[in-house]
């Protein structure tokens, strides 16, 4: 802040004669006070700083106010957790009742460890899993897409408290460690690296009744003899999984059950910010191919 301007009148050529003498600047005639110059400095900073604040006041209380709508509208608009709760059993009663299963029994024979027994394993048949934001692209594969199908057929393995759990393409090795406490855990095994007690472990997808909107259970598509769940893509990653967790067969000589090893897929344990530059990567990736099929682009001929 600049509180004193003076303007000092220059003649640029021409004549001078006629004109008054201009005055002499001395200190006499200047009101030079550095004390009050000062003070007026602190005043003027001082008044800045309150208009910043009430400024910054002003925006917070516009986002308390926004929020606090949104939050009302979401509390209004959110189901109570009896619609939750409901929607979940009635979608896990249907698919208990419609998805088709057959139980076989394997005789094991005895070893030295273990007597003779008898294994129930109860089979499930394959599911048709398909996006429903992208439901018209059942039954076409695009070549040039990105990240995950909007629709493919897995193998179902059973349910758990808040889904069903279906095979991913991802069995990985693991060995059983023993942490300092001297508990027994599970990891996998790096690249590499192998041992004569590792073990396969299969890759789980999780899809939650939240994300199942309907079940096609007419199986007459023409293409496949297998109902379509249209699903929301509402995972983590893009995908119909809230996880991706690990499972082995510990006891084969007297069970075909799947233990949970409490390890999951390292993408699955990514931060917020990560997830997201994860999916904007793909999404422009996805962009891109579809502007190269769509603009064909020609290549110079090698001479």
């Amino acid at each position: 802040m600049i509180p004193y301007i003076w303007y000092i009148s220059i003649p640029c050529g021409g004549s001078t004669q006629g004109q008054a003498p201009l005055p002499r600047t001395t200190s006499e005639n200047l009101d030079v006070r550095p004390g009050f110059t000062l003070f007026s400095i602190i005043i003027d900073t001082f008044k800045l700083v309150s208009e910043i604040a009430a400024y910054v006041l002003a925006v917070f209380k516009l986002a308390e106010w926004f929020f606090g709508a949104l939050k009302s509208w979401w509390r209004a608009h959110k189901p109570p957790a009896t619609e939750l709760i409901e929607r979940r059993v009635k979608m896990r009663e249907e698919i208990e009742r419609n998805l088709q299963c057959s139980r076989r029994h394997i005789d094991v024979p005895a070893t030295e460890t273990h007597l003779a027994t008898r294994i129930e394993v109860i089979d499930f048949e394959d599911i048709i899993i398909i996006d429903i934001s992208r439901m018209n692209e059942f039954p076409k594969i695009d070549e040039h897409s990105v990240g995950i199908s909007p629709w493919f057929k897995l193998d179902v393995l059973g349910f758990y408290h808040r889904g069903i759990e279906v095979f991913l393409d991802d069995s990985r090795k693991v060995i059983q460690t023993r942490d300092d406490d001297g508990l027994l855990g599970w990891r996998f095994l790096k690249k590499g690296e192998d041992s004569e007690s590792a073990m396969y472990a299969f890759a789980i997808g999780r899809i939650p009744f939240d994300f199942i909107e309907r079940v096609d259970w007419s199986r007459s598509d023409g293409y496949y003899d297998s109902p379509h769940v249209y699903c929301r893509f509402a995972g983590p990653l893009g995908g119909p999984y809230e996880n991706v967790i690990y499972k082995a067969n510990l006891y084969p000589e007297v069970s075909r059950h799947l233990h949970d090893l409490d390890l999951h897929r390292e993408s699955y344990e990514w931060g917020w910010i990560r997830r997201r530059a994860f999916l904007v990567r793909q999404s422009i990736v996805r962009c891109w191919r579809r502007l190269k099929t769509a603009l064909p682009i020609r290549h110079p001929r090698l001479r």
